[in-house]
């Protein structure tokens, strides 16, 4: 089946399901928040280690950490899309115990350096299946010096993985770089030019929703100084997508 027509076929029928997002909301407004249960495990055995009793302040950790907290599922690997299948099937039961929505956040890491043993067309798959659940993909493309040699390749790659993750209950996002990096102008503009270039070629009616950022060794003290990045980066992006 052409592309147009399995995507459009897939939003007729999404709409009438749970997860499906509406055209210009915001897929993170109004949902449950999914925590693997995985993800629980591990941040009670890492409180274990420093707590000897479970007095009220142990409860109360728990409790913030573990399950006010949502995290993202990372898929890098086969092991990672074997474990996928467990945390959809645990998500699909709890979304269907209210009436908003279940957001599942997915990483897909990794990419395009990925071959088919990496299970990257299963994830695309299961999100299709599991329709009753709200998705957040973000595709991570993977800068590794081996892929400098075929950039034009990296490129085209990105630009299949986000169309074939297209469905209506799915948020697509693109992996833009570091806030720290992306700080600098020539590195924004550089940037701004590859993305342009990427969203440029994606077939329509695909589209991606937005880009994502990392914050990590973002020391909270001097965030506000590192607030501008993403906003000078966006117009970096206008003024290329204009040129």
């Amino acid at each position: 089946m052409p592309a147009e027509r399995s995507y459009a076929a897939g939003s007729a029928l999404a709409k009438f399901l749970v997860g499906a997002i509406a055209p210009g909301s915001n897929p993170f407004s109004n949902v449950y928040w999914y925590v693997p249960t995985s993800w629980q495990k591990e941040v009670y055995s890492s409180i274990a280690q420093y707590v000897s009793n479970s007095t009220g302040q142990f409860d109360h950790i728990q409790s913030v950490v573990a399950f006010q907290q949502p995290v993202a599922v990372w898929i890098a690997t086969n092991e990672s899309a074997d474990d996928l299948k467990r945390v959809l099937k645990d998500a699909s039961k709890e979304g269907r115990k209210g009436d908003v929505p279940t957001l599942v956040q997915l990483i897909v890491y990794n990419l395009p350096d990925r071959d088919c043993s990496a299970a990257s067309s299963e994830v695309a798959r299961l999100i299709h299946k599991y329709a009753d659940l709200r998705f957040a993909v973000i595709n991570v493309g993977n800068p590794a010096s081996k892929c400098a040699q075929a950039p034009y390749a990296h490129i085209e790659l990105l630009q299949y993985a986000i169309t074939n993750f297209q469905a209506a209950n799915t948020a697509v996002y693109l992996y833009s770089g570091h806030g720290g990096w992306l700080r600098w102008p020539d590195n924004q503009a550089a940037a701004a030019k590859l993305v342009s270039e990427i969203v440029g070629g994606i077939p329509k009616p695909a589209r991606l929703r937005g880009l994502s950022r990392s914050c990590v060794d973002t020391m909270f003290e001097i965030q506000s100084s590192r607030e501008w990045p993403l906003n000078t980066f966006a117009w970096f992006i206008k003024e290329e997508r204009q040129s």
